[in-house]
């Protein structure tokens, strides 16, 4: 009797730290564990700054929805414009998706849209509070320029 005792109290406190331990530094939230991807995030130091993206999940992924364009982007794109599609995990805190872009023409002084959709890019968690997207040229998978960085408005 008292041997079942013993086995009762180290199950116990084994599972007991099992538990903590496969809690910890992942925060919990109503809906369940924290996704640090989910959220509204802000572009920052460049042409676009201000401009706020939602992220959800969607369809076994995630799905970025354009909620407040600024700057260059005020002129081709609006709110609810789906901005990044087909997010989906590729590695430890990084996803591949396609982000939405209008290549602008210049005939005549005027400018026009020569080519639309969704060039693939890359997604990088660099901390629980900034993203960079790294975009690839269209038809050519090398990465423009540098990166867009947002930060983390709210989750």
């Amino acid at each position: 009797m008292i041997f079942l005792k013993y086995i009762a109290v180290i199950l116990s406190t084994v599972t007991l730290g099992l538990i903590l331990f496969s809690c910890s530094g992942r925060p919990v939230t109503k809906d369940g564990p924290y996704d640090p991807l989910t959220g509204i995030w802000m572009r920052v130091g460049d042409y676009a700054n201000g401009t706020l993206i939602g992220i959800k999940h969607s369809d076994g992924g995630y799905c970025g929805t354009l909620l407040y364009p600024k700057g260059k982007l005020t002129s081709h794109f609006k709110s609810n414009d789906c901005k990044w599609t087909n997010i989906s995990p590729i590695g430890t805190n990084r996803w591949a998706c396609g982000d939405k872009y209008f290549w602008i023409s210049y005939k005549g002084g005027q400018q026009e849209v020569s080519n639309s959709g969704y060039l693939p890019c890359i997604i990088v968690l660099s901390n629980n509070n900034t993203i960079f997207l790294y975009d690839s040229a269209p038809d050519s998978g090398i990465p423009v320029d540098t990166p867009q960085k947002w930060i983390k408005a709210s989750d």
